[in-house]
């Protein structure tokens, strides 16, 4: 079953553009894409799902890919900014599938175990990418610490990876704040390669997110 043009047969027969060709676009809730001609436009459907905290919504900002307009949470889930590794961004919705570079995979309120997030930074463009700079892999077993906290790594129930470049690092010294947990999230990391010869590798900065 085709679907519903948003524009009356008529008005379509009329020759009337009315929309701009090849475009998506919102109607409320809903996702429409702008015909070929520019003489009807089709419903992609309502967006919907999310959460209470960060429901999904039609929008015609931060759309991947450049869309001109997508279903996506209202806020990022991720909100990342670090001077150690260089790397900053946001994502709104990950896709495992399309997403290849600069995205943030958010902690799970699902998750009874563990508090964990996943940044990667960009990578090389060609048939054989590689990563730019370093990643960030964060688990924080749960139950956390008190919010706010500062915790001093090493930690047994702290547990931080940088890779992407040579040489990796899982060992560290430093400190870690979880300073509010799931659906509204904010961590913030200053720690230093313990590996002989690694203290060069450091990560330093924070992230956030609504899930």
């Amino acid at each position: 079953m085709s679907p519903e043009p948003l524009v009356a047969a008529s008005d379509s027969l009329l020759g009337a553009v009315v929309c701009e060709p090849g475009r998506a676009f919102c109607d409320g809730a809903h996702l429409f894409s702008c015909s070929r001609s520019g003489r009807d436009a089709f419903s992609l459907g309502a967006c919907a799902g999310g959460s209470d905290n960060n429901p999904v919504g039609c929008f015609t900002t931060d759309c991947s890919g450049g869309a001109t307009a997508c279903c996506r949470p209202a806020k990022a889930t991720c909100d990342w900014s670090f001077t150690s590794p260089a790397i900053s961004g946001q994502t709104y919705v990950f896709d495992e599938k399309r997403d290849k570079e600069n995205y943030c995979v958010a902690p799970s309120t699902c998750d009874q175990n563990s508090f964990t997030f996943y940044i990667a930074p960009p990578k090389t463009t060609g048939t054989c990418p590689e990563m730019i700079g370093r990643s960030v892999h964060v688990i924080v077993g749960r139950p956390l610490p008190s919010l706010g906290q500062i915790v001093t790594l090493p930690n047994p129930y702290v547990f931080i990876s940088s890779g992407g470049n040579t040489i990796s690092c899982s060992a560290w010294t430093g400190t870690l704040i979880v300073h509010s947990d799931v659906p509204s999230w904010r961590v913030s990391i200053d720690a230093t390669c313990s590996n002989p010869g690694s203290s060069d590798i450091r990560i330093v900065g924070s992230a956030s997110g609504d899930v």
